[in-house]
């Protein structure tokens, strides 16, 4: 290597990522409205991918075992086939709307299946 030149690590290795994606993933199910699908099957996989945007973040062996977390307007996604802590398919919302939104750009039907943040119940 060069002298001078700095060695540039993936994102994940940064402290401060490390602990939004921390915050991210505790926070959220408190905060956010939910849904989980233990069994989403590939063509809704497809669909996630295709239609949001991946928030980069790498899986840690703490959280899961290869989490992939997506965003779109108001929405995040996480798909991590095993994980302890959230189903296979768990997708948080600001708002109940935001989550009927995604629904719909990705053709399913979520509507029975929201729950209320865990906050409202305190």
């Amino acid at each position: 290597m060069p002298v001078g030149r700095r060695v540039r690590r993936p994102p994940s290795h940064r402290p401060s990522l490390f602990f939004l994606l921390l915050a991210m993933v505790r926070l959220l199910p408190h905060y956010g409205w939910t849904v989980e699908d233990d069994e989403p099957g590939e063509l809704l996989l497809a669909r996630l991918r295709e239609k949001l945007t991946p928030l980069g973040f790498e899986p840690w062996r703490e959280m899961t075992c290869r989490g992939e977390y997506h965003g779109g307007p108001d929405v995040i996604v996480c798909h991590d086939p095993c994980s302890d802590y959230l189903s296979e398919l768990t997708v948080f919302g600001r708002t109940r709307e935001a989550l009927g939104h995604l629904a719909q750009t990705l053709g399913v039907d979520w509507s029975d299946d929201v729950r209320e943040p865990e906050s409202r119940h305190r």
